[in-house]
């Protein structure tokens, strides 16, 4: 029998081959699925897309111990799979917890079957944006549900007659299908089993630090990314989405000159009127490095003759994640397109959590158990759920707090938002994607225990992104940011200019205090639409 992902496709006539070419599975026999090449492992047979990258794993000794799949770059700037077997030896004894201790200074969007001292286990990236989910009644698990069952949908009852104006979000463990479950990114499956385990974190993991250790972890952490930025730049196509904002910005600043020259794409898609100012902003933190940006303008007329009908691409992106609910308007629009074949696509995904983006109380005392709950119902769209919905989420969020060491349940609200809602979301939308390759150099976990562990006041104030964007690049800190003058007409006044130069002034002696030295003090860059540089003396 062909696989729900087979019949869709051809239902909807769109390409198999070619819909699911970033895609995986992994199964007790080889599914024979058009464009797939399959590799056994022990009992299993991996089974992955032509486009997506598969590479083999050999110890020291020239055992094999499984294969890499996807894009993932270690914090050194190897790629997965050199760093995995520069040193590995499957016969020692703590191979296992050897493997899963490089697995936290790996990023990017990858999973890895391994398959040691007779276990054979998936893992995946820091936040699962790989896709993994699994269904037990066929023994599969895949990129996306299409690919691990043969049947039709059936939706779980808790996701059923939602009152919401909103659609539930199917994050946690859950799936569109009562019967395949999401893989939890810090969990591994074993595939003999078919049950999960935490990993990580483990007990040793602190996550807080105090601030005179602020420094050295800047430091680790730009470092970090800036080898990885390498190796991605060195092994692949590069495309960069740039706005105005924080995310993009940094990885301008993380990544070293020569790494931000050999890239080959940077483009702003601009969807809303808003997005005019971010290509602005974009096209002056292109022009301060002397790097060329592209404008992807795909607005359209608004239109007042109905439901429109899903063009090819968004009918190959619901199919991909069957999924028939609109796609993302860069899907519908068509600014995916235009992002150039085969590349990996650069997201700032993580970094929000440098900024605290969505921890709402800054006392750690406050994220309860319970509290934590509601505020992932919240984000999952179940506040107005009835009482057992709500106690189904609360059950599910209260079991995975449970697991966590006590260091780390001094940011379990961050790390359980990674798995719950964060890694879910991304998942279903990067595997959608056919086109390129979705990921994020940030996209590790211990990137993550870093980005967590200042202190969430300073966080959210600010002061922590504003000092690593400092510390790598000050010139970017001289550039604006699109909330700050996404009203101006046509170029920022002298009063506004000042005021920015007075937030950096203060943030340069704070700079000086943390790091014992002191900050490039260069000139402002006035924001004009036009994204012509500049300067200003003020």
């Amino acid at each position: 029998m062909n696989t729900l992902a087979q019949q869709l496709a051809k239902t909807h006539n769109v390409p198999f081959a070619d819909t699911f070419r970033y895609q995986y599975v992994v199964s007790e026999r080889d599914l024979g699925l058009p464009g797939f090449h399959g590799c056994p492992i022990g009992a299993v047979v991996l089974q992955t897309g032509e486009a997506l990258k598969s590479q083999p794993l050999i110890d020291v000794n020239g055992v094999p111990f499984g294969c890499v799949i996807g894009v993932g770059v270690s914090h050194d700037g190897r790629s997965a799979a050199d760093y995995f077997c520069a040193a590995f030896d499957a016969n020692e004894p703590d191979a296992i917890a050897e493997f899963e201790d490089q697995l936290t200074r790996v990023s990017g969007r990858f999973a890895v079957v391994l398959h040691c001292q007779r276990q054979t286990r998936l893992y995946v990236d820091a936040c699962g944006m790989i896709g993994a989910v699994f269904a037990p009644e066929t023994r599969r698990v895949g990129a996306t549900l299409g690919l691990c069952i043969d049947r039709e949908v059936v939706t779980p009852q808790l996701f059923q007659d939602s009152p919401s104006a909103k659609p539930r979000a199917y994050g946690l463990h859950h799936t569109r299908d009562e019967a395949v479950y999401r893989l939890n990114p810090n969990h591994y499956l074993d595939l003999d089993t078919f049950k999960t385990h935490r990993f990580w974190p483990r007990a040793e993991d602190e996550f807080h630090l105090e601030r005179d250790a602020y420094a050295a972890a800047f430091d680790e952490l730009i470092d970090a990314s800036a080898n990885i930025i390498d190796g991605l730049v060195r092994d692949h196509i590069i495309s960069l989405p740039l706005s105005g904002g924080f995310d993009s910005r940094s990885i301008v600043a993380f990544a070293r000159p020569e790494s931000l020259r050999r890239l080959d794409q940077i483009f702003t898609h601009v969807l809303t009127w808003i997005n005019l100012c971010d290509a602005s902003v974009a096209n002056q933190l292109c022009a301060i490095n002397n790097l060329g940006h592209e404008t992807h303008n795909a607005l359209r007329t608004r239109q007042f003759s109905g439901k429109r009908s899903p063009d090819a691409e968004e009918k190959q992106f619901q199919v991909a994640c069957a999924n028939f609910e609109p796609s993302h308007r860069f899907v519908r629009d068509g600014a995916a397109r235009r992002v150039m074949r085969d590349a990996v696509v650069l997201r700032g995904q993580q970094m929000p959590i440098l900024r605290g983006l969505f921890v709402s109380e800054a006392d750690e005392a406050y994220w309860t158990s319970g509290r934590i709950a509601e505020r992932v119902a919240g984000l999952l769209n179940f506040s107005e759920a009835d009482d057992d919905g709500r106690d189904q989420i609360h059950q599910s969020v209260d079991a995975l707090y449970a697991e966590l060491p006590e260091p780390a349940r001094r940011r379990a609200l961050d790390l359980l938002l990674v798995e719950a809602v964060n890694g879910p979301e991304l998942s279903d939308w990067f595997c959608g994607v056919s086109h390129n390759f979705y990921s994020s150099p940030y996209n590790s976990r211990r990137l993550i225990q870093l980005f967590s562990s200042f202190h969430t006041v300073d966080r959210k104030s600010g002061l922590a992104m504003d000092l690593a964007l400092l510390r790598a690049s000050p010139v970017v800190k001289t550039v604006a940011m699109t909330p700050k003058v996404k009203t101006v007409q046509w170029a920022e006044d002298d009063n506004s200019v000042r005021q920015r130069l007075r937030r950096l002034n203060r943030l340069r002696r704070e700079y000086a205090r943390i790091f014992g030295e002191e900050s490039a003090d260069l000139p402002m860059i006035r924001y004009r639409r036009d994204g012509v540089i500049e300067y200003c003396k003020l």
